[in-house]
C-alpha cells in the first residue's frame, strides 16, 4: 500500500519540480529549529545528548524497520541501489552523530555564535564537490547565492557576544566537526545522482541513517564506564522519553516525508548541490524568528540584515 502511494505521488508532475524540493527543504530546515532547542536544554537537565541519540536513534530504526518489512520497500529498486544508499545513509547517520557531540565539546568552551557559522559553512562542501563530478553549473547568480550565505553567517555570529572561556581546544573541536559534517553532507547527497538509486524507498534511506545514529551510540558505551548505569536512571524519567520522541523520531518522519523526496526532486533538475545550502539558510531564518518570538532575544539590526541575505541567498541558489 505504501509503495503504491508513493508510486501515485511520484507521478504527480510538481512532486518532481524544483519548486517542491524548495518548500521541502524550506521545511526540513526550519524544523531543525527543534534539535538546536533540545539540545540547548537536555544538558541542563541532566540528559546527555548521546544518550537521547541513542534511545531515539533505536526507537526509530525499530519502527522504521518494521514498516519495511510490512511494506516490502526494497522490493522496487536493485541490490546495487539499495547498498549504496545504505551505506551513504548510514555513514550519514554516524557523521550526525559525532556532529553533535563535537559541536557540544566545543560550545562548551568556545565561542558558540563563531563555532556555529564555522560549522554550519559546511554546506560548501557538497555544492564544490557537485560542481566538480556531477556537472551542476556554477553560474553567477548560484556564485552569489553562496557569497550572500556564507556573509550571513559570518553576520549571525559578529552580532552575538561570543565570548572564549578557556583555549583553543575548541578549535580543534569545530575543526572536527566542520570535516565530518562536510563529508557527511557530501557522501548522503551521492545517491540522488544515480538513476538506480531513484526508487529506494525514503524509509528505507531515513532507517540506515537512524542505525548510524545508533552505532556510533553503541561505541560512546563501550568507550565509557558507568554509561549504563546513567542510562537506566534517565529511562525511568518521562521528560527524558518526550525529549526522545521530539528529536529522533520527529526528524526521521520529517526526513522521509519531505528531506529525501525533496532532494530528489532538486537533483533530477540540476540543482542537487542547492541541497544543503537551501536546509541550513531555512535552519538559520527559522532559528532566528524562534529566539525573537519564543525566547524574547532583541531583534538587532545585524540580526535583520544576517536575515534578509541568509534569505535572499537561497533565492539566488535556486534560480
Amino acid at each position: 500500500m505504501l509503495n503504491d502511494l508513493i508510486s501515485t505521488l511520484e507521478k504527480v508532475a510538481f512532486f518532481n519540480t524544483p519548486a517542491f524540493g524548495i518548500v521541502a527543504l524550506v521545511l526540513v530546515g526550519a524544523s531543525w529549529c527543534l534539535v538546536g532547542a533540545i539540545a540547548g536544554k537536555a544538558p541542563k537537565l541532566g540528559y546527555r545528548m548521546d544518550a537521547i541519540y541513542l534511545v531515539g536513534g533505536s526507537v526509530s530504526a525499530i519502527f522504521i524497520g518494521v514498516l519495511c518489512i510490512f511494506t516490502g520497500v526494497g522490493q522496487y529498486s536493485s541490490n546495487l541501489a539499495l547498498f549504496l544508499s545504505a551505506v551513504a545513509f548510514f555513514l550519514g547517520g554516524a557523521g550526525c552523530f559525532f556532529q553533535g557531540v563535537a559541536m557540544s565539546h566545543a560550545m562548551q568552551s568556545g565561542p558558540n555564535g563563531i563555532i556555529w557559522a564555522i560549522i554550519q559553512s559546511a554546506m560548501i562542501f557538497p555544492f564544490i564537490f557537485s560542481v566538480l563530478f556531477y556537472d551542476v553549473k556554477l553560474t553567477i547568480m548560484r556564485g552569489a547565492g553562496i557569497a550572500m550565505m556564507l556573509a550571513s553567517l559570518i553576520l549571525f555570529a559578529s552580532a552575538k557576544d561570543n565570548s572564549t572561556k578557556s583555549s583553543g581546544v575548541w578549535k580543534i573541536w569545530t575543526f572536527a566537526a566542520l570535516v565530518v559534517v562536510g563529508l557527511e553532507q557530501i557522501i548522503t547527497s551521492i545517491p540522488f545522482y544515480y538513476e538506480e538509486c531513484k526508487n529506494v524507498s525514503s524509509l528505507f534511506s531515513i532507517g540506515c541513517m537512524m542505525l548510524g545514529y545508533v552505532a556510533m551510540a553503541l561505541i560512546v558505551i563501550c568507550c565509557k564506564r558507568g554509561y549504563i548505569s546513567e542510562l537506566k536512571v534517565v529511562l525511568r524519567q518521562k521528560k527524558f522519553w518526550i525529549y526522545n520522541l521530539a528529536l529522533l523520531p520527529l526528524a526521521a518522519l520529517i526526513a522521509v516525508i519531505f528531506q529525501v523526496p525533496g532532494m530528489r526532486a532538486m537533483a533530477n533538475n540540476g540543482l542537487g548541490g542547492m541541497s544543503f545550502p537551501v536546509l541550513v539558510g531555512s535552519c538559520i531564518a527559522a532559528f532566528t524568528l524562534y529566539s525573537v518570538i519564543v525566547l524574547k532575544e532583541k531583534f538587532k539590526a545585524l540580526d535583520l540584515i544576517a536575515l534578509v541575505s541568509c534569505v535572499t541567498g537561497m533565492v539566488l541558489l535556486c534560480i
